[in-house]
């Protein structure tokens, strides 16, 4: 159910980038921007953040498997959903590079708790061997995200498409 009466009952994301479209063209090339740029982090560990944060974020539906933003930017969840599952229950047991449980467990706070995030948490991310620009880049694949689910959400849209990140609608 939407919030608005400008948008259909069934609105997608689409609809709602239609309704201002000069203020919010620049969020199309953003998630293709921040995925592609040249980081530490592969596009699979920044998609996996990417779904890992939106789902904490309480966008998309981790239960049947569906999780439109990672499919857009790149992770292929009917390969992968087992370990994203393990990832949401707990990022310290999922069979996941060791490297990036510290990430996982900062996005996860980052997503849940942001009051509580301490010097501590990011010595931990730094003790895993990440760079700053690493780490950086996490925070703005994680803020990417939460733009999109704020102006999903606040607007009482849960479904999006494959296009607002850059990928291609299915067949």
């Amino acid at each position: 159910m939407t919030t608005f009466s400008f948008l259909p009952e069934s609105a997608v994301s689409t609809d709602v980038w239609s309704t201002e479209p000069d203020l919010l063209e620049a969020w199309r090339t953003l998630p293709r921007n921040v995925m592609a740029n040249t980081s530490e982090l592969t596009r699979d560990e920044k998609a996996l953040i990417a779904a890992y944060y939106a789902s904490l974020k309480g966008f998309g539906d981790a239960e049947a498997g569906r999780f439109p933003l990672a499919e857009a930017l790149g992770l292929d969840v009917k390969v992968d959903h087992g370990l994203f599952q393990q990832v949401l229950n707990d990022p310290e047991t999922a069979a996941v590079d060791q490297k990036l449980v510290p990430l996982l467990l900062y996005v996860r706070k980052l997503a849940l708790e942001s009051y509580k995030l301490l010097q501590r948490d990011a010595d931990k991310v730094f003790a895993a061997g990440w760079s700053e620009r690493a780490f950086t880049d996490a925070i703005i694949v994680c803020a990417t995200v939460m733009f999109f689910v704020s102006v999903m959400i606040g607007h009482g849209v849960t479904a999006t498409k494959l296009e607002d990140f850059g990928g291609t609608a299915a067949a």
